[in-house]
């Protein structure tokens, strides 16, 4: 099962998005990658293979830069090839986008974006999104417009997030596909599941079916598919990264079944307060 991760705050983004990439080990995967805002373009580093793979290209070419986003790949589109592991990228590199879920009609966009010039280097039905997302910002549209212009144009399951060269952001949705955003005290994280950040913040944001969120380095904005900001509540998680590991377990599934009761609680304390809320506010 593929994983995203991302990362907006101070210093430099690449520490902060392996160590999310390797949190989510868990979830198995064949190729991994990341992509960090340099300031002066986008730099896109991943290959085939398992989180050391990467983390040794990581230790030889040194990105830095304070925005970034990643991503742990299961082939679907494409085998398991350096060329088809995320962050993908348009024909300019300058929007890169990570992706979990299938794109149904990739290959009509696909199509239609050759027929205007566009030239794809992977299998992968993701690549379609960045070029889309260029091809608007190509007709002026501001990064925001050109985001939710070309989830518009997608069906399918999918959370996906970008980024953007010269645009201090994060931009992610989700259809289907879990995305959640975690609050820290001096930046924001996103995430397919909460281990990715958990040793950063325990305050999160479960984003709903078509969510568009925006981190900037000093606020986030969530809104539906309108661009009408929206309200989610902020809930804290009741647990900490020593749960998310093994925690003396040989194998995470073993791991899953033992707690599988405590789990069950909180997902029936988490929706009862959900309840209380939505009670209360009427």
């Amino acid at each position: 099962m593929c994983g995203i991760t991302g990362r907006i705050r101070s210093g430099n983004a690449v520490e902060d998005l392996m160590a999310g990439l390797e949190n989510l080990e868990y979830r198995g995967y064949d190729s991994a990658g990341l992509a960090v805002q340099n300031g002066h373009g986008i730099d896109v580093l991943k290959r085939e293979g398992e989180a050391e793979v990467l983390r040794a290209l990581v230790d030889q070419r040194q990105p830095s830069g304070p925005i970034g986003i990643g991503h742990t790949r299961w082939s679907t589109h494409g085998p398991p090839t350096d060329a088809n592991a995320h962050p993908h990228t348009g024909s300019t590199d300058r929007v890169a986008v990570v992706h979990n879920g299938i794109i149904e009609n990739y290959d009509t966009l696909r199509e239609e974006l050759r027929a205007r010039g566009h030239e794809f280097t992977s299998e992968t039905d993701t690549e379609v999104v960045p070029h889309l997302v260029e091809e608007f910002l190509d007709d002026g549209a501001e990064p925001f417009d050109a985001f939710m212009r070309a989830v518009d144009r997608l069906d399918g399951s999918y959370a996906l997030a970008a980024i953007i060269d010269g645009t201090d952001a994060i931009f992610a949705t989700r259809n289907g596909s879990p995305l959640v955003v975690g609050l820290a005290d001096d930046g924001f994280f996103l995430a397919s599941d909460v281990p990715a950040f958990i040793e950063f913040t325990d305050r999160v944001i479960y984003l709903e079916n078509e969510d568009v969120a925006v981190l900037r380095p000093d606020s986030y904005g969530i809104f539906d598919r309108s661009a009408t900001a929206v309200e989610r509540p902020v809930d804290t998680v009741e647990w900490s990264s020593e749960d998310a590991e093994k925690s003396g377990f040989d194998h995470y599934m073993l791991k899953e079944i033992h707690e599988q009761p405590a789990s069950l609680n909180q997902t029936i304390q988490r929706a009862v307060r959900s309840r209380r809320r939505v009670d209360h506010a009427r």
